[in-house]
């Protein structure tokens, strides 16, 4: 095997094995995207969980309230359809509605964040595989140029020696 043999064959196997490294670290960036991608899912989900416990929450303490209210007014003696004991639930149960809106609407803008990050951590993972694939493409279509360009300065096609068709005149 002459010198130039064995360079072209290292200049080969050290592209094939750039390449495949390429598609490696591809496959594994990919791989930790999925993971993300599960992680920011599971996040989403237990996020919507947490903004349905809290409203469920909220509700029962404003059940209680009115409860409480409506049992103090009753120990004084106070009718539970007197405009002061009307303005004092609609007032509690104002509150406690809009706070239960601000509550949720908090959890549900959380849990969109992870839902959408999610959708970029899919992407991430698809577009990984697809850089290290290219990638290792064009380390093999580089070292093959390379080659036929080094092949071409060293071998110069010799004419036939009838003086006709695609060699005359070289």
């Amino acid at each position: 095997m002459s010198g130039m043999e064995v360079a072209m064959a290292m200049a080969v196997g050290g592209s094939a094995l750039s390449a495949r490294g390429s598609i490696m670290q591809g496959r594994e960036a990919s791989m930790a995207a999925q993971f993300e991608q599960q992680q920011l899912q599971t996040q989403a989900r237990m996020l919507r969980t947490a903004a349905d416990q809290s409203e469920a929450r909220r509700r029962e303490e404003t059940t209680s309230a009115i409860e409480t209210i409506a049992a103090l007014r009753a120990g004084r003696g106070v009718g539970a359809s007197s405009p002061t004991a009307t303005a004092i639930y609609d007032k509690v149960i104002e509150d406690s509605q809009r706070d239960i809106a601000t509550e949720r609407a908090n959890y549900m803008t959380k849990a969109d964040l992870s839902s959408r990050a999610a959708l970029m951590a899919e992407r991430k993972a698809r577009y990984s595989l697809l850089a290290g694939n290219l990638q290792a493409g064009a380390t093999l279509l580089g070292t093959g140029a390379r080659l036929g360009t080094t092949l071409a300065g060293f071998a110069r096609p010799t004419a036939p020696s009838v003086g006709n068709g695609i060699w005359a005149g070289l």
